[in-house]
């Protein structure tokens, strides 16, 4: 964001709230990012020392982060910690993805989700790179419905 330069907590939090709603942020994600970069400047959360930490201390100091929830600390532990093992149960994608793969009749709750999963340990975040792509491509206006052997197969393998 232009308004934010250097991308820094200090710099976020000089910034008025009127050129953050500007630049297209919700007041939500406004008090969420303030808060965290709040968190951050004062040395209550350091992003450095969660690289070692397990996903459970992880989760523990980001949701303690007003505004921060499950997913985000799930993603966050996908994304910026590049965890190959990091899943996100809670991910709507990922529900819809597991739904039609498995040929479920409806969406799984966090505790199937988790189950199924168990299956791809320790390549769970590979797996779920691979059901998003396939969610996005089940979602194309001019997608075909799944083969059913293949699906099968898949389901077996799980």
């Amino acid at each position: 964001m232009a308004s934010v330069q250097p991308f820094h907590p200090t710099t976020l939090l000089a910034v008025p709230d009127r050129n953050l709603r500007k630049a297209g942020l919700s007041r939500g994600k406004i008090a969420t990012l303030r808060a965290l970069a709040e968190a951050i400047d004062q040395g209550a959360l350091k992003l450095d020392a969660l690289n070692p930490a397990t996903e459970e201390v992880i989760h523990a100091k980001l949701t303690a982060v007003k505004g921060i929830g499950p997913w985000t600390a799930d993603i966050y532990i996908m994304f910026s910690l590049a965890r190959a093992d990091a899943w996100s149960p809670g991910d709507l994608a990922l529900q819809h993805a597991v739904k039609d793969a498995l040929l479920l009749a409806e969406r799984p709750s966090l505790v199937q989700m988790n189950e199924v999963a168990e299956a791809w340990r320790p390549w769970r975040g590979v797996a779920a790179r691979l059901l998003w792509s396939y969610y996005a491509l089940r979602r194309r206006p001019d997608a075909v419905p799944p083969v059913s052997r293949a699906t099968k197969a898949f389901k077996d393998a799980c």
